[in-house]
């Protein structure tokens, strides 16, 4: 087999362990934020409301979660 062959071998290796990826932290991303929604209730809308950004609003519920 050609040395070429060998290299879209990889490629095509290393998209989908890529695309694997994605999907792995996708599935857990969609998890933590339907926790925290379920924990917080009303409280998880106001807190992302206010910081403006879900990543930001979800890190400072799970330092809560952590402080209890």
């Amino acid at each position: 087999m050609p040395v070429w062959s060998w290299f879209f071998i990889a490629a095509a290796v290393l998209i989908a362990i890529m695309l694997g990826l994605v999907a792995v932290l996708s599935v857990v991303g969609r998890k933590k934020t339907e926790r925290l929604q379920r924990r917080f209730g009303p409280e998880y809308d106001r807190v992302v409301s206010k910081a403006g950004d879900q990543v930001v609003g979800e890190q400072q519920l799970s330092a809560r979660e952590h402080e209890q």
